[in-house]
């Protein structure tokens, strides 16, 4: 399974963020590997429709489950057509905390899968 977290910075010690479309980057960690990819998203800095761009990435790298602040329309319409589940992040936290209240069961679903 694959897990993406926002994120404000390039490390799991950076503060998680809010935005899905406009985080600056994305940490994915997968069960395969014991680093997790950390990669800028390519919604960031997108004119508009950053949501949408954000969400073919996440589609792309096969994630499976999203954990943000917050989604816009056309970002869950996205996420929703490919299969991904999201969960809200506890407020202030870092990528690993996030990621860990995640694997612990903790966090509130924002995005159900569509089945």
């Amino acid at each position: 399974m694959k897990v993406l977290v926002t994120s404000q910075g390039p490390t799991v010690d950076a503060l998680a963020d809010e935005r899905f479309g406009r985080a600056a980057y994305f940490v994915i960690f997968d069960g395969q590997s014991a680093e997790p990819k950390i990669m800028k998203n390519p919604g960031f800095s997108s004119d508009h429709g950053a949501g949408v761009v954000a969400s073919q990435s996440v589609a792309e790298e096969q994630v499976d489950v999203v954990i943000t602040g917050h989604l816009g329309p056309n970002a869950v319409n996205s996420l929703q057509a490919a299969g991904i589940t999201a969960y809200r992040l506890p407020s202030q936290s870092t990528v690993k905390a996030a990621f860990d209240a995640f694997a612990a069961g903790e966090l509130e679903l924002l995005l159900a899968k569509q089945s």
